[in-house]
């Protein structure tokens, strides 16, 4: 079976109530693009969380061609779900978002972990919005919105305690873009240098136990660990007297447990002016780039640039799926928003 999905997503409009959103396992009504998550077996039933089997995460909306450019950018978006090691679709915890109705353009991408992680990914995609305060958009507006975010999402219904998700989001108007990123997603500029070829500039750092993070959650009163001492594997974020929650990453939205270890969704904001050879932008969660290089990524969508997105948003996807099979048993689930920028 084809899990592949290609999408657009269309915000709540300004004139809207803005209501916070909760994934629809806790509420009746629901926008089109919630039943596309997860579809009701029936009417006027409660569902508690044991009771509602929750498949996919995808949003299962096929491509609009006469609403993928905006101004001088044209994006496609691309989201496939993992497979466990006995090739098994799991739920894709991974959700995205582009916001085309303000003075700048977003998109955001959400990668979920833990039990609910698809839960909170969802949560973010479809409240965020409401915590932008204004149409004009600055670091420092971000910054905020961000927090109340959380706070909100903490205060929900949504089992928070051993689940979470990255978040993080490219702001783009005219010449200027910052990125805004809490956790291990990734986003990344593609630049035309001399004989056409391309360099890749990461927008964003990594939120990874070493360095600075490290020192930081030394500092909070965490332990930064292998998994039973196993240097092959991941160093993770522990609390100092528990064998939790151990987190591969220093920021995510929820993870209550996290909290105690020094995890924070305080985001990073990477700001750059534009040239006339910055021609595209990618953001991704972290399954596109296990087992891709950005320079590999950015060489492929090159061939494609300017007037081929879609098929280079497909190769993209195709390749990564390749790369995962080649490499693991498994395969983690792979979200991307391709954008080729016109000068």
């Amino acid at each position: 079976m084809n899990y592949f999905r290609k999408a657009n997503y269309t915000p709540v409009r300004a004139n809207q109530e803005k209501a916070l959103l909760l994934p629809n396992i806790f509420l009746f009504q629901q926008s089109p693009e919630r039943k596309s998550i997860h579809q009701l077996k029936g009417k006027n039933l409660k569902y508690g969380l044991k009771k509602l089997d929750i498949s996919t995460n995808t949003v299962d909306l096929k491509s609009d061609r006469t609403k993928d450019l905006i101004g001088n950018l044209s994006y496609q978006s691309r989201t496939l779900s993992g497979l466990n090691i006995n090739n098994q679709q799991k739920v894709n915890q991974d959700s995205y978002l582009i916001l085309k109705d303000l003075q700048y353009k977003l998109f955001g991408i959400y990668d979920g972990h833990g039990k609910f992680g698809h839960l909170v990914s969802s949560f973010i995609k479809f409240n965020l919005e409401k915590f932008i305060k204004s149409d004009i958009g600055n670091a420092d507006e971000m910054k905020v919105a961000y927090e109340l975010l959380n706070n909100k999402l903490l205060e929900s219904n949504i089992d928070t305690q051993l689940s979470g998700s990255t978040g993080i989001s490219v702001h783009i108007k005219e010449h200027h873009l910052f990125c805004c990123n809490v956790g291990d997603s990734k986003a990344i500029l593609g630049r035309r240098q001399l004989m056409n070829k391309y360099q890749s500039i990461r927008l964003n750092r990594l939120h990874k136990p070493i360095g600075l993070e490290r020192d930081r959650i030394i500092k909070f009163g965490g332990r930064i660990e292998y998994v039973y001492g196993r240097p092959r594997s991941p160093l993770r974020v522990w609390m100092q007297n528990e064998d939790m929650p151990g987190l591969a990453m220093t920021r995510s939205f929820g993870d209550k447990m996290g909290i105690k270890a020094g995890i924070i969704a305080v985001p990073e904001i990477f700001e750059i002016q534009l040239t006339k050879d910055d021609h595209f932008i990618l953001i991704g969660s972290d399954g596109l780039f296990e087992h891709l290089s950005e320079e590999d990524i950015c060489k492929l969508i090159s061939r494609y640039y300017p007037l081929q997105i879609e098929k280079a948003a497909d190769m993209l996807m195709l390749e990564a799926q390749k790369q995962w099979k080649l490499i693991s048993l498994g395969r983690d689930d792979i979200t991307f928003i391709l954008i080729f920028r016109f000068s």
